[in-house]
């Protein structure tokens, strides 16, 4: 009887100890964190290194898992890039010294030729980003959303909407801008254009030395960009287009050149 009594009096101390345990896993705010287990909280955890060194390591048992999730969507600043390549650091260069310091360029610890090809809204709105292909029309992109670099080749923008919206380097070959596409206070300095498709729309855009070569230009209002004698129109091809000198197109052999667009 004794030892029956040692043994449930031992089981009933155990029960006490995982029962404890298990609660601390819940535990209220300024408790330990338990490894494996779900911890919860009402203030924001801070993990500070006062010596040299990374405050945080999180390591995988390989690299092909990701380092943590989250649900969140918001931008989490210094996170993307360790060097930002602005519209201020590339005025007064070359398409090519453009070029060399977008490829110099990182994102999220990888270089922009390197970037994974990504066409979800979810992802649009850092240097460098890939879009090429991606069909993006009807999109309405948020002001101020950084495109500086990005490829864009062949992108379908058919009534796309952006305002304020930093394109400056990005590369948009024969990207389609038609369609009610509507372009305000938009930066295409520097970038690539060369047999894109355009039309109306256009409303204070920059085109400082922007390629438009081959392209294919209907129906568009170039007084509304800015710039645009130091844009490159050689072989691009104008129908009823209201030329930088406020004259149309069709009335000197559907060509701007000479008429306020660059050659």
């Amino acid at each position: 009887m004794r030892r029956i009594s040692k043994v449930l009096t031992a089981t009933a101390v155990g029960a006490v100890v995982i029962l404890g345990f298990d609660g601390i896993t819940y535990a209220a705010t300024g408790s330990s964190l338990i490894l494996g287990r779900v911890n919860k909280t009402v203030a924001t955890t801070t993990i500070q290194n006062t010596k040299n060194g990374p405050a945080l390591s999180l390591v995988t048992r390989t690299t092909a898992y990701p380092p943590f999730t989250t649900n969140a969507k918001g931008l989490v600043k210094n996170l993307y890039a360790n060097r930002a390549v602005t519209s201020d650091t590339l005025s007064n260069r070359t398409l090519a010294q453009v070029r060399a310091g977008i490829d110099a360029a990182t994102v999220g610890g990888k270089t922009v030729a390197k970037i994974q090809h990504d066409c979800s809204f979810a992802s649009i709105g850092y240097p460098g980003i890939n879009l090429a292909g991606c069909v993006l029309a009807g999109l309405t992109v948020p002001p101020g959303t950084n495109l500086t670099g990005a490829n864009m080749v062949g992108v379908e923008l058919a009534s796309s909407y952006m305002f304020d919206v930093n394109l400056t380097g990005a590369n948009l070959r024969a990207a389609n801008l038609t369609g009610g596409v509507s372009l305000l206070s938009v930066s295409l300095r520097f970038a690539d254009l060369s047999g894109s498709t355009f039309g109306p729309g256009m409303n204070t855009v920059d085109i400082q030395g922007a390629q438009f070569q081959s392209a294919a230009i209907v129906g568009a209002d170039l007084t509304q960009t800015l710039h645009a004698d130091t844009a490159h129109f050689t072989g691009a091809t104008f129908s009823n287009v209201t030329c930088p000198d406020t004259t149309n197109s069709d009335s000197h052999g559907n060509t701007c050149l000479g008429h306020g667009a660059g050659a």
